[in-house]
């Protein structure tokens, strides 16, 4: 997937400089920034994104919405954007596309050719946005152009939930072929990370010792160089600005021992290992969410979360769900078998938690 975004409202790039500032991951290179899923460019007269995953998109679609008065009535206020969208994407089957047009403007079974129009509209009483979307669809490519309109106008309260209402996957999911498979919940980790930077000799000398038990590979299409325990747990170097930055990843923590851990320590500086999971796409009811499985609302308005050994938390607008654990490694005279112990725990208890949730999904 790959959705090219321009707006030439500049005006909008410190809202978003502050958010992707937050994102893990972020990397920052004269005019351009780059997270996991996005890149930006920017210029003193617009703003140029390159996004290739739906949640990037949910979240920076809604950030390029503002508020203003309506023109002819100074006293109510509508949602309005510059941006442009051109989406560029595997293209669900075109019989599946057609119930989704509101109007069809050419068809072509034989060889796979489809173009037409469809709407996604997005309603706070009075006010809405929305989304025209023209498509083309030839073979397994759909391209999609959208266009963003307001609907009427309101309080600037009612304006302002409008673009809170906004989830831009509503737009792909009509032809997008990675919206298929969303009918099942689909589950990250838990995983064991870190990541930061060391000098190059420090990175040298890890990868030397003679106690590190991994095959060494080098990748030439990423251009980077990993100690690899088994399939899916690793450690990658990269070289930037004369220090190597460096990722830890290990899928199964039983990969992580005691010896490990502190050769990790002592090379890498090692602070912390998080422990994460992910599972996109859950719809769990919010009686079952605090009944059932403990949750308790969050500040954030669309939050539920618990703590009970790692902390959870499930946004039930993006039917995501997040868990996570930080294991501090700063103290002294720390146990290393301990700390094992603890994140192999932690770890399994993750991986029940997720199984109990999935019970639970509509």
């Amino acid at each position: 997937m790959k959705i090219e975004l321009l707006t030439r409202n500049v005006s909008k790039k410190a809202d978003i400089l502050t958010f992707l500032a937050n994102q893990s991951g972020v990397q920052a290179s004269g005019t351009v920034v780059e997270v996991p899923g996005l890149r930006l460019e920017i210029s003193n007269d617009y703003l140029l994104f390159e996004i290739r995953s739906w949640d990037r998109a949910d979240q920076i679609v809604p950030l390029l919405f503002s508020i203003r008065p309506n023109v002819y009535s100074p006293t109510y206020y509508e949602p309005y954007s510059e941006q442009k969208l051109l989406i560029t994407t595997r293209a669900r089957p075109i019989t599946d596309i057609i119930p989704e047009l509101s109007a069809i403007e050419h068809l072509n079974l034989e060889n796979s050719e489809l173009a037409g129009n469809f709407e996604v509209k997005w309603r706070s009483r009075d006010v809405a946005v929305l989304a025209r979307c023209y498509l083309m669809v030839e073979g397994e490519v759909a391209v999609c152009r959208v266009k963003f309109e307001t609907i009427n106008r309101e309080t600037e309260y009612y304006a302002r939930e409008c673009i809170e209402n906004i989830v831009f996957h509503h737009v792909l999911m009509p032809f997008c072929a990675d919206f298929i498979r969303m009918e099942e919940p689909s589950v990250s980790g838990p995983y064991i990370e870190s990541s930061g930077k060391i000098s190059l000799l420090r990175c040298s000398q890890l990868i030397n010792n003679v106690n590190i038990q991994a095959n060494l590979e080098y990748l030439p299409e990423t251009d980077e160089i990993k100690l690899v325990f088994s399939q899916n747990n690793y450690i990658s170097f990269r070289e930037q600005s004369g220090e190597s930055s460096y990722n830890v990843y290990f899928f199964e923590a039983r990969v992580l021992t005691s010896e490990l851990l502190s050769l990790l320590c002592e090379f890498l500086d090692l602070t912390t290992l998080e422990i994460k999971a992910q599972m996109q796409n859950i719809i769990i009811d919010p009686n079952q969410l605090v009944k059932e499985l403990g949750f308790q609302k969050d500040h954030e308005f669309y939050h539920f979360s618990r703590n009970n050994g790692f902390r959870v938390v499930y946004n039930i607008k993006l039917g995501l769900l997040q868990l996570e654990k930080n294991i501090d490694l700063t103290e002294l005279n720390v146990d290393r078998e301990f700390v094992v112990n603890s994140i192999i725990a932690i770890h399994g208890q993750m991986r029940e938690f997720l199984s109990k949730v999935k019970d639970c999904a509509v």
